[in-house]
Formats: C-alpha cells, structure tokens, sequence
C-alpha cells in the first residue's frame, strides 16, 4: 500500500489548475475495493471535486508539487537563454509540443509559451493566422503557466506575463 507523498491542506498543480488538497482518506469508489485517496478542489471552482488514488501510476504526472517564487525566478532565467526549434511539419510539431506540455516541466512550457507568442506575432505582421493546433498549445500553455505563477507570486492572472516578460528582458541584457 502506497503512503500519501503529499499532505492535507497541501496546494498542488493538479492538470492545469491549482489544487488544495482538501482530504486524504479511505474510500470504496466505484467498486474498486478501499483504497485511500487524494481529494483535490481547485482553488478557483467551489464545489468542484477530484478524487485522485494515493497508489496511481501516474500520480507524479497528475500531481506536481507547487514551484516555489525563487524557482519560479530561475525558471525564468533560465528560458531567457533558451529557444526551441521551431518544426515545420504541423502535426510532428504539435506532437512534440503536446509532449512538452504533458512533462509539466515549466522551463520547458515556458520556452514553448515564449516561442508560440513570437510566431503568433511574426505570421500576425504577415496577416495570417497562427495554425490552430498551435493556438490550441499557446492558450494551454499559458493557462498552466498562468495558474501557477500567479498563484504563488500573489499576481492577477493579468499581470503575469507582463512580469514575466520584463524578467525576460532584464536576463537578455
């Protein structure tokens, strides 16, 4: 029997949202014999519920602890120096950036973020439009970076990339 890695009251990235977690306790659900579990509510959805296995496979993926603001600083600086290749075929690109997204590695997803906003401005100056599948990884990308940051830096959601963005101007310099 798997022991809880994390504790109650603990807040955590749970998919893309920040999480507390509100209980961990034995439950019998959907038949699957007592198995303790982790009860998750996002912060930002009363009401709302996720029963999550203490003993699931993939619970390191499911829930990722919270990255704390000298973490999330040097996540920052460290993507000012860093560029990902941009692939030109769509759906290997798409691919590989679902793959980024689902790591929840956020120096990573924050390179991605970065890169997808410079060619969203580049192909806009151009009068085009950014390809769907991309728009689609753009906002997911920003949504989990969002989430996280302003969480934990006590920002709006709307102030976030302005801090971001002066960070990353200040460690280009």
């Amino acid at each position: 029997m798997a022991q809880p890695k994390h504790c109650k009251n603990q807040y955590v990235m749970c998919r893309d949202e920040v999480c507390k977690i509100a209980e961990i306790k034995k439950m019998n659900l959907a038949g699957a014999g007592n198995r303790t579990y982790y009860i998750v509510e996002p912060i930002n959805e009363e009401g709302s519920r996720t029963y999550i296995p203490v003993d699931f496979d993939g619970i390191d993926s499911a829930m990722r602890v919270i990255l704390s603001v000298d973490e999330i600083n040097a996540i920052i600086e460290q993507s000012a120096q860093k560029e990902l290749p941009w692939i030109k075929d769509a759906k290997e690109r798409v691919s590989s950036f679902e793959q980024i997204l689902q790591s929840a590695d956020r120096a990573k997803i924050l390179c991605l973020l970065k890169m997808l906003k410079a060619k969203k401005r580049e192909v806009e100056s151009e009068k085009k439009k950014l390809y769907m599948g991309d728009l689609r990884i753009l906002e997911r990308a920003r949504k989990m970076i969002t989430e996280e940051f302003s969480f934990v830096l006590g920002l709006e959601k709307s102030e976030v990339e302005p801090y971001v963005s002066v960070r990353l101007d200040s460690s280009d310099a």
